[in-house]
């Protein structure tokens, strides 16, 4: 049994030194300069557009939450079948388009005629694809949250913000922690969002080293808490945490009692939310 345990032991050693060698490799290969975020002080996000106006991810959600006087948006994005950077939630399109089949199934070609539904009715609506959106849109700040985060789809999304100039406005956001460390080694420029980020991960902050860590941290509002954010308030790094899924009955938790500088919302009458939103940015 001694033995066993003594080489348990020896492994986990090796194992450490492996992490801490790892860990010291990246840190040497990241570049320290970050881009600097021009999203303000604070900022709400409308969460998949206006889609309580239009379809969920479409240019109209997108045209009326800008119209309702959002400064950002969260949008959700996929990859076709060709490796355009489409609009779109879920895995299937069943629910938003009565088909089989997901947006990596089709070419963009294919997906460009292919109508959206609203309230359980067919609309006008086409998915809509993210240069075009940019192009529509390039004075909103954009909460990309990539479904599918593979190496190749994340190149492709960057190099659609690098040539769209949206380095400073468009944050890239997915659940996969390792992609992001390698994200701000490959993409110093591109700013990065760790999704996820739940009370007790406050570690991610004091392991790894300032140019390994993303810029910002996401988790749902239900699961944020006092705590967390006592603990990255005495850190000074209460502004890198965004709140989504806030609506009317948690918006003043998340702004009053848990003094959160971004959230993800979604609210049916925003303009209240929004009036007092920006009275507080004043003051």
């Amino acid at each position: 049994m001694k033995k066993v345990f003594k080489i348990a032991g020896r492994c986990i050693f090796v194992l450490f030194c492996c992490f801490i060698a790892l860990v010291l490799g990246l840190t040497i290969c990241a570049k320290s300069e970050r881009t600097k975020a021009l999203i303000g002080d604070r900022m709400l996000f409308a969460h998949r557009g206006q889609a309580f106006e239009a379809a969920e991810n479409s240019i109209e959600a997108i045209r009326f939450a800008k119209e309702d006087g959002y400064e950002g948006v969260e949008i959700d994005v996929r990859v076709s079948k060709d490796g355009k950077v489409m609009l779109f939630h879920d895995d299937t399109m069943e629910r938003m388009c009565r088909r089989k089949g997901g947006i990596e199934d089709f070419t963009s070609r294919e997906l460009e005629n292919v109508r959206l539904y609203f309230k359980g009715r067919k609309t006008e609506s086409k998915i809509a694809d993210l240069e075009t959106v940019f192009r529509l849109f390039p004075d909103l700040v954009y909460y990309i949250d990539v479904k599918e985060p593979t190496q190749k789809n994340l190149d492709i999304i960057c190099d659609l913000i690098r040539k769209y100039d949206m380095e400073q406005k468009a944050i890239v956001a997915h659940a996969m922690f390792i992609p992001n460390i390698l994200h701000r080694i490959k993409n110093p420029d591109i700013l990065c969002c760790n999704e996820g980020f739940n009370p007790n991960q406050e570690w991610k902050l004091k392991l790894f080293p300032k140019n390994l860590q993303a810029d910002f941290y996401s988790g749902f509002i239900e699961k944020t808490n006092r705590k967390q954010m006592c603990r990255l308030r005495k850190m000074g790094q209460e502004k890198r945490k965004i709140a989504y899924s806030v609506d009317e009955d948690s918006f003043c938790l998340g702004a009053k009692e848990y003094g959160l500088h971004y959230m993800i919302v979604d609210l049916k009458n925003p303009q209240p939310y929004l009036d007092k939103w920006q009275d507080a940015d004043k003051d």
